[in-house]
């Protein structure tokens, strides 16, 4: 009996250094979640805004979107294969640990309606409409929506392996929009994914244009 007590007596002094060692350790555990105040978020929410609704237009907002892609294009510019001078200076240091921050907390913050550009009027994103749902569809047997889904606010990829998440384009900036549709279209280094290279260059200039209003047009 008495041997089991001073057991018992072991394993409660044990269980109070554990205890003690998570609440003096838990600071650093917590360290790694970024917030609006953390350096990181800071130098990246100078294009993008920090809390992730850019304040440029060739900026593209991350807020809102799928941490699987923002994960995978990330991971992209460490390893230079997206090449961006200004990304690839932010993202060079990193490890991979400050990428999967970054990404779970872009993700989760929520994307603002953006202020409408006079020119994108209601004719310009109704013509958008059309190309998004249907007019893709007809030519070569995609739509966006198969892919973004049909409020184009992004898809979780649970069927191709290797084939990340589907981007959010909704509420995306316009010039944003047209400038990575023409990349898509020109097949540059980088920009190499087929479904996306046939859909774009299958687009005339104007419908780009069209696509990209109604797109960014979107809550």
């Amino acid at each position: 009996m008495k041997a089991f007590l001073l057991e018992v007596l072991k394993v409660n002094k044990m269980n109070k250094f554990l205890l003690v060692c998570m609440v003096a350790y838990a600071p650093f555990v917590l360290a790694g979640k970024l917030t609006q105040d953390s350096e990181l978020v800071q130098k990246c929410g100078a294009c993008h805004g920090i809390d992730g609704n850019s304040p440029l237009a060739i900026a593209p907002n991350l807020a809102g979107q799928l941490q699987g892609y923002l994960l995978q294009q990330l991971t992209k510019f460490k390893i230079h294969e997206r090449v961006n001078e200004t990304m690839g200076s932010v993202i060079d240091p990193l490890s991979e640990n400050d990428i999967r921050d970054l990404a779970e907390y872009y993700s989760a913050q929520k994307p603002k309606p953006s202020t409408p550009d006079e020119s994108l009027d209601p004719a310009l994103i109704a013509k958008g409409k059309l190309i998004f749902e249907r007019e893709v569809t007809r030519r070569i047997g995609l739509s966006c929506g198969n892919c973004h889904g049909d409020n184009a606010e992004g898809e979780e990829n649970r069927s191709v392996a290797g084939l990340a998440d589907f981007p959010r384009l909704a509420g995306q900036k316009h010039d944003y929009l047209v400038s990575r549709l023409k990349k898509y279209a020109s097949r540059e280094v980088g920009y190499g994914l087929l479904g996306m290279n046939v859909v774009a260059a299958s687009l005339t200039e104007d419908e780009i244009n069209e696509l990209a209003a109604y797109l960014s047009s979107l809550k």
